[in-house]
């Protein structure tokens, strides 16, 4: 959560609630919230280091070889691509495999099939 968006709240309101959900099932150590008092809402380098934290934690991850002598997680090597190569079909989606669902109601009516 951060403080300049409608997530400003959850410290104190929506936070503890979901811990006590969690609770009733002896999971509490299970949820954490990150708060970012000053921040907005994005994909910021604060937001991912916390979420590296939790997920190593959560799912027990070997982070080997993944942090700094600090011991925070190290992005440097991370390469961001252009734009234009996550356009794995091409720039208009003309390289989807033939029987891919194209579309709204063809979703809907892949969803309305498997209910049969």
């Amino acid at each position: 959560s951060d403080g300049k968006d409608w997530t400003k709240d959850v410290p104190e309101l929506e936070f503890p609630y979901i811990r006590s959900v969690y609770a009733l099932y002896g999971k509490e150590n299970m949820v954490e919230n990150a708060h970012f008092g000053k921040e907005g809402h994005d994909y910021g380098l604060s937001k991912r280091l916390a979420t590296y934290a939790f997920l190593e934690k959560q799912w027990d991850l070997n982070s080997r070889g993944l942090k700094n002598a600090e011991g925070q997680f190290d992005e440097s090597k991370v390469v961001i691509e252009p734009y234009a190569a996550l356009k794995v079909f091409g720039a208009e989606g003309k390289g989807l495999p033939s029987n891919a669902v194209k579309g709204m109601e063809e979703l809907k009516r892949v969803f309305e099939a498997a209910k049969q």
